[in-house]
């Protein structure tokens, strides 16, 4: 790159280059001014950098081989935390500025200086996510000889809190809640001296003038007169040391601690202490759902769990999220059993946060979010004091304000060594998705759109020029805490981008209570509501996370538990072919009853009924009984959900995956009744890894058959072509099972024997799944020439289906899409949503208005 100089002469014998240069991205908040400082000074360039509304503004000069040594030099040295996407370099005349400083935040249009242009901001800057403690940091909190010793709030430019202190933008001290704290002496000296790693590092502190941590203890009065007796802990000093030896004095005795985090509270308690688990588990009300621990160094989770190469770089990266590992089999020091029930791995994480860090020095302790079941994590002090004094012995605090809550981020590692987002929040949260390839020039410089997504793993997001801004975690929608969550998580979204949304996207599901906060938002505002298919939108997110053109139509493979049907059923089992202009309904599982449908979900039994009524099989007690190897619902509640299947009473047909493998998980011997969405079907591939798929049993197949309909219908009802049909496995399964049965019973068979014995039953349920999406793909590929296929939706969280089918397309020479940005579950739905209903907006007339409330695209 080459720039005009200004003219040489007599007095000025070298040429002088001045560029202003204007960077976009996470650019703010991890130390990039100072990083631009430090580079400017150390090449001998002169000018300054600022924060300005959407990024960073650097106004340099110097001899032209300086100033390409500095812009090559801004990527590829730039801070670990820092995502550069985009930088304009604009050539000025020089000035003969002397020396380099950082220069104050600008937050408005106005003129560049020297030249009077304007400086006009087309979007805001990427509010950083919260960074875990870096390594500098982590040396100093060890160090007896430094002032910061076992202080728990120290950070640098290079971690900390960001996104759950700040009130607005720029990120500047004074628009986060550390502006309450007045830095001492020694702290200002550091953020302001340019040589220092806290130079300009906004949450600066130390134990003189920063947040300070408290103890109270909880005065419970329980009804559980099953639970021991537990020391009532009083600190005299309530604070700092004194305060986290009465909590670690709780924790020993086996009691449960409310620990205030960065974005909200934990519920804490020993992990290798069966009873306190099952305290928290029974005040909690979570009897199965596995629980996440938290572990001081990488070799105490070596103790109990198997840690690959690329679940350390996950762990250890600036995000610190819940990494999924493999339990270890014999392990010396293993955790309580009833930390993950019959799962054969763990969610763990290293401290992100000092504080942690000092709770688990004395081993690993289970570190779950502080709310009720279904509830959003509480992180306001009053609230949290209010609803989790049932939950706790006692309450670690501390006075740094949260402004907005973000539970951890939970990332499972993928067999090819790639991390795949499980919960998107704490770390990734709010880094925007670019989405310029995705979208027409047209479009980026239109309207701004809010996204609300479903109802389940729900996240909100907002569309402005080439990027989606996602929320942390919200939660499942469906309570006033969620409500509020949702209502604070889109408020948020609206301040760091100065504005309201022109159009508003949601679920199609008319009954969600996203989909009505949506459609009240936009009667209120005036927006555009725009209502998206839910599994078009699954399709949106993987296209816009792999910078596919928006109109270039691929094969998604959307496999999830529920979505609202343009046929006003329930799908989830579908593979759609389009782009985010519209889609077709190529094929999808064979829909089966349900009787209660919803009910369903905590009651699989329903759908293996439903699922053996449907093709034609003996559902008697007589017949089902000997297979149920989990008795939890009685014969007469067996015999009421028979005659509502034979009489069609409270029936609902889906063509749900997710429902579809939880009735084969209840087949195999898995429970009839659970307590959380996809328990069966996590079992069933817990059980199905034990096979090595070494031998192939015959008839485990899914036939594919004519659909009703080889397109859209008058009414935009998607119809599929093709229906995958499960009888031909669904009777493989019967007749072996049936074999085992017998089996067992003859040879008295221990639970593991048992175990091993289903297994491969397991797995060929898997392989089939995955052989018949093969299938419909090559379909497809014949006639339209698609050679990008997508696993989406929930289902695909499934390690063992991912890769069994990604194998299976890659060996046909497919090209095959997976999550690796957002959830595969619905906490990325709200990418997709906003970008479909971006491409609606600039098809609908300009008269279109909130009541136009319907809108989806059909082929």
């Amino acid at each position: 790159m080459a720039f005009p100089s200004a003219q040489t002469n007599s007095t000025t014998p070298i040429a002088t280059t001045r560029v202003v240069v204007r960077l976009r991205g996470t650019v703010q908040g991890v130390g990039f001014r100072p990083f631009v400082h430090r580079l400017a000074i150390r090449l001998g360039a002169r000018g300054e950098v600022r924060n300005v509304g959407d990024g960073v503004l650097v106004e340099l000069e110097g001899e032209p081989g300086v100033i390409e040594q500095f812009l090559a030099a801004l990527s590829r040295e730039a801070p670990r935390a820092a995502r550069i996407e985009s930088m304009e370099v604009h050539a000025e005349q020089p000035q003969g500025v002397k020396g380099f400083r950082i220069a104050g935040s600008r937050t408005h249009d106005e003129a560049m200086p020297g030249n009077g242009k304007v400086l006009a901001f087309a979007r805001v800057a990427a509010v950083p996510p919260d960074l875990a403690t870096c390594s500098d940091c982590w040396r100093e909190f060890h160090n007896p000889a430094d002032r910061r010793y076992r202080y728990p709030f120290l950070n640098c430019t290079q971690c900390g809190p960001r996104f759950t202190i700040v009130i607005g933008v720029p990120y500047d001290r004074a628009l986060t809640t550390m502006r309450r704290f007045t830095m001492c002496v020694a702290c200002q000296r550091e953020y302001d001296d340019p040589t220092h790693r806290r130079f300009h590092a906004e949450p600066n502190a130390c134990a003189d003038c920063g947040p300070q941590v408290a103890w109270s203890v909880v005065r419970r009065a329980d009804t559980d007169m099953r639970e021991p007796a537990l020391p009532v802990v009083h600190a005299t000093d309530a604070r700092n040391e004194n305060a986290l030896r009465a909590a670690l004095t709780v924790l020993r005795a086996g009691g449960i601690v409310a620990a205030k985090g960065i974005g909200g509270y934990h519920l804490l308690c020993d992990a290798r202490n069966a009873d306190a688990v099952a305290r928290l588990r029974l005040r909690k009300d979570r009897p199965h759902k596995p629980l996440a621990v938290l572990v001081d160094t990488l070799s105490t989770l070596r103790t109990f769990a198997d840690v690959r190469a690329s679940a350390v770089v996950s762990l250890e990266s600036p995000a610190h999220p819940i990494v999924l590992v493999p339990t270890s089999k014999g392990a010396a020091q293993p955790l309580a059993h009833n930390v993950a029930p019959g799962l054969d791995s763990v969610g763990v994480m290293l401290p992100a946060f000092p504080l942690h860090a000092l709770l688990a020095a004395d081993g690993p302790l289970v570190c779950t979010s502080g709310n009720l079941s279904d509830e959003p994590i509480a992180w306001r002090d009053v609230d949290a004091l209010r609803r989790l004094a049932v939950l706790a012995d006692g309450f670690l605090t501390h006075n740094r304000e949260i402004v907005l809550p973000c539970d951890d981020s939970v990332v499972s590692i993928g067999d090819d060594g790639h991390e795949q987002p499980v919960r998107r929040s704490r770390g990734y949260a709010p880094y925007p998705i670019p989405v310029a390839a995705s979208l027409p020039a047209s479009i980026r410089a239109s309207a701004s759109v809010l996204a609300v997504g479903a109802e389940l793993k729900s996240t909100a997001a907002w569309l402005a020029a080439d990027q989606v801004t996602l929320s942390s975690h919200i939660g499942d929608v469906g309570s006033p805490e969620t409500l509020e969550a949702l209502t604070l998580a889109t408020g948020q979204l609206e301040a760091m981008h100065h504005g309201r949304a022109d159009v508003i996207a949601c679920d199609l599901h008319p009954e969600y209570h996203s989909s009505r906060w949506a459609a009240e938002r936009a009667r209120q505002s005036g927006a555009t509501l725009v209502r998206v298919q839910h599994h078009h939108a699954h399709l949106a997110a993987l296209m816009a996370e792999h910078g596919l053109p928006g109109s270039t139509p691929i094969l998604a493979c959307t496999f999830d538990g529920t979505g609202w049907g343009t046929d006003g059923t329930v799908w989830g089992g579908e593979m759609l072919l389009g782009d985010c202009t519209g889609f077709t309904r190529v094929a999808s599982l064979t829909p089966f009853p349900l009787a209660g449908g919803d009910a369903a979900v905590r009651q699989p039994l329903r759908g293996a009924l439903g699922l053996l009524h449907r093709h034609g099989h003996d559902v008697s007690d007589n017949a089902i009984a000997p297979m149920l190897h989990h008795t939890e619902l009685t014969s007469e509640a067996r015999r009421l959900m028979i005659q509502q299947l034979e009489r069609g009473i409270a029936c609902v047909e889906t063509s749900s995956m997710g429902r579809f493998l939880d009735a084969c998980a209840v087949l195999c011997g898995g429970p009839a009744k659970v307590s959380y969405e996809g328990q069966a079907a996590i079992l069933l591939e817990v059980l199905a890894r034990q096979y090595p798929g070494t031998r192939m049993r015959a008839g485990y197949n899914i036939d594919v058959h004519e659909g009703p309909a080889s397109s859209v219908n008058r009414d935009g009802v998607h119809a599929p072509r093709w229906l995958m049909n499960p009888a031909p496995m669904l009777q493989a399964l019967l007749w072996d099972m049936q074999a085992e049965v017998s089996a067992s019973r003859s040879l008295n068979r221990t639970q593991d024997a048992w175990a091993d014995a289903i297994a491969p039953i397991a797995w060929h349920v898997h392989d089939a799944v995955a052989r018949v999406v093969v299938d419909i793909a090559l379909r497809v590929r014949r006639d339209h020439g698609t050679n990008h296929i997508g696993l989406t939706g929930g289902v695909f969280q499934n390690q063992l289906l991912s890769t069994l089918t990604a194998r299976a397309l890659e060996t046909d020479g497919f090209e095959v899409l997976q999550h690796r940005r957002v959830p595969c579950n619905d906490g990325g739905l709200a990418l997709g949503q906003a970008l479909i209903a971006a491409h609606a907006t600039q098809k609908m007339s300009p008269t279109s208005s909130t009541s136009r409330l319907t809108h989806h695209l059909a082929r």
